[in-house]
């Protein structure tokens, strides 16, 4: 709008107008969220999922993925990795 000279708009304003309709912008740094510390090893575990991730298969388009940790919460040490390419999975 300003660019176009019709009206000069603050950040501020825009993050108002987004926070009264419930959304976020991206450049609003998220809140973070609770985090699971315990005393001991193997207490408590979560796993986190991130993606999807777009993979370039040289040519032949994309393959959609996702990877998904298994996570010691004393530690922060990765007890298991997959990566998947479908949101269903089967145990294993």
């Amino acid at each position: 709008m300003e660019r176009r000279q019709i009206y000069s708009v603050g950040h501020d304003y825009i993050d108002g107008l987004f926070r009264a309709q419930g959304c976020t912008r991206g450049s609003v740094p998220p809140r973070p969220g609770p985090r699971y510390e315990r005393a001991s090893p193997n207490e408590l575990w979560h796993i986190d999922i991130k993606g999807p991730f777009f993979i370039s298969l040289s040519g032949r388009g994309y393959i959609k993925t996702w990877l998904v940790g298994l996570v010691d919460d004393y530690s922060r040490f990765v007890i298991g990795l997959r990566i998947l390419t479908e949101t269903k999975a089967l145990p294993s």
